[in-house]
């Protein structure tokens, strides 16, 4: 005897207004201007750039919305960018990981593809707790400004 369910297992995708949630954090989507086919994003100041082509194109998105949100981009953070890079791109990709999750845009590769990232990244080190609590916060905020846009146009303000 099956006890299990049989009833079809349903992904939920979360629609969520990126265009004004970008624009709520002040940033903008920039047009990608590279030559090179294997980059799949970039950000800098408070732009964005993702590749027309990106295998994960929401992963990548969050991504470099996450460099911004954590303050990676900053003129004064780029050499600590170079010096921490590992921790950096942690951040970036734990909090793409995290809000393509709770979204419901999260696949089985895209989980799989960003576990290898960051534990590349990472190097077999264990973040610092400052950066994961960094990572959480950064995830709250993108959230938030999307939440945020949607609530108000649902209840009818600007």
């Amino acid at each position: 005897m099956n006890m299990l369910p049989t009833a079809p297992l349903i992904l939920t995708i979360i629609w969520f207004p990126t265009e004004l949630m970008l624009a709520t954090l002040g940033i903008s989507r920039v047009p990608f201007r590279k030559n090179d086919g294997n980059l799949q994003g970039y950000s800098y100041g408070r732009n964005i750039a993702v590749n027309p082509f990106a295998v994960h194109p929401d992963n990548t998105f969050f991504h470099e919305t996450g460099h911004i949100v954590l303050g990676h981009t900053s003129p004064e953070m780029i050499a600590e960018y170079e010096q921490h890079r590992g921790l950096f791109e942690f951040g970036a990709q734990a909090t793409a990981h995290l809000v393509t999750k709770e979204l419901g845009r999260l696949t089985v590769e895209m989980a799989t593809h960003s576990r290898g990232y960051i534990q590349d990244w990472l190097r077999g080190e264990r973040p610092p707790e400052k950066s994961i609590r960094e990572v959480f916060t950064a995830t709250d905020k993108i959230l938030k400004a999307g939440r945020l846009v949607t609530a108000a146009a649902i209840n009818g303000e600007e």
